[in-house]
């Protein structure tokens, strides 16, 4: 349960969650679904022979929007396993297939 606090940006009185995530926890949940992704492209790529798009990734790795998987396609492109054309759907190349745990953390 969570008590009441103040919330000066809304003015008001609201119910706030008491729960804690540790951060660490949070890092796994993130990459395992950044290795999803990228897993889900290469065997996208491997059986279509073209790249897939974002709306495929998201259908695909069960993720709730696009603006989600824009979000893991930029960091899996700033750590080297992927890179794409922005604005410009189907273009996703894989530079990288194997996966390092925890390396380059971002």
């Amino acid at each position: 349960m969570g008590k009441w606090k103040w919330d000066r940006k809304k003015g008001d009185w609201t119910m706030a969650n008491t729960m804690k995530i540790p951060r660490n926890s949070m890092h796994v949940v993130a990459e395992g679904k950044r290795k999803r992704v990228h897993e889900f492209i290469c065997n996208f790529i491997d059986t279509y022979r073209y790249s897939p798009s974002v709306r495929d990734i998201s259908d695909g790795c069960g993720l709730p929007s696009t603006s989600h998987v824009h979000g893991i396609l930029t960091v899996l492109r700033d750590r080297g396993y992927i890179t794409y054309v922005d604005g410009l759907s189907r273009t996703i190349v894989v530079l990288r297939r194997e996966w390092n745990n925890g390396s380059n953390s971002v």
